[in-house]
């Protein structure tokens, strides 16, 4: 992982007043249009390690394929074009690979034979213009463009890429999909847990590829569910329902909620991003080292063009990843849940 994020940028709290943000961001507009001598040399590396933070930080796709640092030298390079890219051996040969191609928008295509080759693509936000004299209206610090637009549109740029090799992977077998859907269930259960571990486990040694369910992801409203597990009876009859036999005290259970970080055996991973992945789709997972690759150069970077009396800000970075083997995903699909 990059970074800490738990590091203050320029120092500005919550606590500070209307006039200490608008002075504070006054002093934060002039170093990014270098106006601040040596201070604004000194401010940019610290503003691009804040960025670089923030992307990581809250990223699903590091949960699940950790973005590794590499450097230009141990890139590949063709005669043909001034892309850079790295050729990579499949995890299993005779399972075929998920790479994307970006120009623009993401597409994604299969690659059969031994290796695969994943592309250096570049991920940039929109532009974001200030005004200096919007800084007198601004009640908020000027970080937080950073943090909850910059840093939040890359995020999910790379969620988004990721989740749509997932769903590549899933749509050349259909085999490692459970459709509950028109079954009406809504809530995962430990019989769905297991029946979609099973997705992978049971077909894990075909053609000798030896995978096994290690870890899943589901959104939080999803995992709330849990707490509805120890009011159910099992089939022994009262408190033999799923939480009691897992070891949740009943009491305590409905006083703290589930803090586990395993589910039957399985790392647990949530989020809230349901824009990007359905609240309804509960993902299974091989290990990291089973699935693909994923690079970063380490060039998460905050640009800044100046206008007379304005700065235009676009976050950006440089990334690589692909998914080496097509049978490290499975996905049990729910009927939609209730509305609050």
């Amino acid at each position: 992982m990059y970074g800490n994020s738990s590091a203050p940028l320029t120092g500005i709290t919550k606590q500070a007043s209307a006039g200490e943000i608008h002075d504070r961001n006054v002093a934060f507009y002039r170093l990014l249009r270098g106006e601040g001598g040596d201070m604004s040399k000194e401010a940019m590396p610290a503003i691009n390690e804040f960025l670089r933070a923030q992307i990581y930080e809250d990223s699903v796709q590091d949960l699940i394929l950790p973005t590794k640092p590499i450097t230009v030298d141990q890139m590949d390079r063709s005669a043909e074009h001034p892309d850079l890219y790295r050729v990579e051996d499949k995890e299993f040969r005779s399972s075929p690979a998920v790479v994307m191609d970006m120009r623009g928008a993401p597409t994604y295509r299969y690659v059969e034979g031994d290796r695969y080759r994943i592309d250096l693509q570049q991920i940039s936000t929109p532009i974001y213009e200030i005004k200096e004299k919007e800084l007198r209206s601004m009640r908020q610090p000027l970080e937080t463009i950073l943090r909850t637009q910059i840093a939040f549109e890359l995020r999910k740029r790379k969620d988004l890429i990721f989740k749509g090799m997932l769903a590549q992977a899933l749509n050349f077998d259909t085999g490692r999909i459970l459709d509950l859907r028109a079954t009406g269930a809504t809530s995962i259960t430990p019989e769905i847990i297991a029946r979609g571990r099973n997705l992978l486990d049971r077909y894990g040694d075909r053609d000798g590829r030896y995978v096994e369910t290690t870890r899943i992801l589901m959104h939080k409203s999803q995992y709330n569910n849990i707490s509805a597990w120890p009011q159910l009876s099992g089939i022994g009859g009262p408190n033999t329902g799923p939480g009691v036999i897992m070891g949740c005290d009943g009491t305590s259970y409905m006083e703290e909620g589930f803090k586990g970080k395993q589910l039957q055996g399985l790392t647990t991973y949530t989020t809230v991003k349901g824009d990007v992945f359905n609240p309804n789709i509960v993902w299974f997972f091989t290990e990291p080292d089973l699935m693909g690759k994923s690079y970063s150069l380490g060039d998460e970077a905050l640009r800044v063009q100046k206008e007379w009396d304005s700065v235009r800000l676009m976050g950006s970075f440089t990334y690589a990843a692909a998914l080496g083997n097509m049978y490290c995903v499975a996905a049990v699909l729910l009927a939609d849940q209730p509305s609050a």
